[in-house]
């Protein structure tokens, strides 16, 4: 069995919807470098794609000022891109955590008074998420 997907194209949507998925959960973990080595991967695998070209530079565009919204934007693109051909897995990734990471109400109470957006999942109320 391979390690590695044998299509460029799923290897980079798969590589694209795990940083889209990251992003629009407001990991402190996406960094500069994951945007650019998706950004390498699809020049080296996908030269000819000009729609996952222009994903990448509307992705990379609003990363800094909004990664939640940007990560959103990029998920929306992986799941209709190619005709939807990975938009089931991409769900499916995304129901689950949701429903293994849900966000209590008081948090999310909390949040709002505070003026800060509600987190998208459990794991971004605690404090050794990084959202102090």
């Amino acid at each position: 069995m391979s390690a590695a997907p044998s299509s460029p194209h799923v290897a980079w949507g798969l590589r694209a919807g795990a940083l889209a998925l990251k992003a629009k959960a407001g990991s402190p973990k996406v960094a500069f470098g994951d945007v650019i080595d998706l950004a390498q991967l699809q020049l080296a695998t996908l030269p000819d794609d000009g729609d996952a070209a222009r994903a990448v530079i509307r992705f990379l565009a609003r990363f800094d000022a909004a990664p939640t919204a940007a990560g959103d934007d990029l998920i929306t693109f992986v799941c209709s891109w190619r005709d939807g051909a990975i938009r089931a897995e991409m769900a499916r990734t995304e129901a689950a955590l949701n429903e293994m990471c849900p966000v209590p109400a008081s948090v999310r109470e909390a949040m709002a008074a505070r003026g800060e957006p509600p987190p998208l999942y459990d794991w971004q109320k605690r404090a050794d998420a990084g959202f102090d």
